[in-house]
């Protein structure tokens, strides 16, 4: 009789996201996802307010917010926002799986991340030729999706450290791609590669 699967909790996720965003204010005008701390931008606080029924203010006092957040309240924003949209698709996934594309999911975005997740699963899961039918690259974490990762539960260490690996090279190489469309965006790219290397 197999064991019950148990469901990983936010803290198991939101630490590697904080250490690898740092608690310092940047604006660079190459970020289209404009002033941060904490990974949180504008867009996210403004979000997280207006879920929690906050008075809409100016994007000038919401940057200054996120200049002066400290660690538990973005622990807080990102636990009120990412995760309560994404906890069903992660929770019973491995650890360091579920870390990884969390993470990803803040620096990329949820439908990019999960296009990632489909490719690294076709990659290595679904040959041309056998093995199961390739999931549709589509953003969606939708049944099909939850269902093949699921058995990742039931992978030994070294496939869930490969899959990984594997997410971070399609990640990776995706930030090159479109680095080399918009070179603008080159300064950020060696933060881009370390993020999703971070697995």
């Amino acid at each position: 009789m197999m064991t019950p699967l148990i469901a990983i909790t936010f803290s198991d996720v939101i630490d590697l996201l904080l250490e690898l965003e740092g608690g310092v204010f940047t604006n660079l005008k190459s970020d289209r996802g404009g002033p941060t701390k904490w990974g949180v931008t504008v867009e996210r606080m403004r979000d997280w307010r207006e879920r929690h029924g906050y008075s809409p203010v100016s994007e000038v006092i919401l940057v200054a917010m996120i200049d002066n957040l400290d660690r538990p309240l973005a622990s807080d924003i990102w636990e009120g926002t990412l995760w309560a949209d994404e906890r069903k698709n992660l929770e019973h996934l491995p650890v360091k799986v579920a870390r990884h594309i969390f993470q990803l999911m803040a620096v990329m975005g949820q439908t990019q991340a999960w296009r990632e997740v489909q490719r690294t699963w076709n990659t290595l899961f679904s040959p041309p030729y056998s093995g199961p039918r390739p999931l549709v690259v589509d953003g969606i974490c939708g049944v099909k999706t939850r269902e093949a990762l699921a058995g990742l539960n039931l992978a030994d260490g070294e496939t869930v450290h490969t899959f990984n690996n594997v997410l971070a090279a399609h990640a990776q190489g995706l930030f090159r791609v479109l680095v080399a469309q918009d070179p603008t965006q080159r300064e950020n790219l060696a933060g881009w590669v370390n993020r999703a290397g971070a697995c």
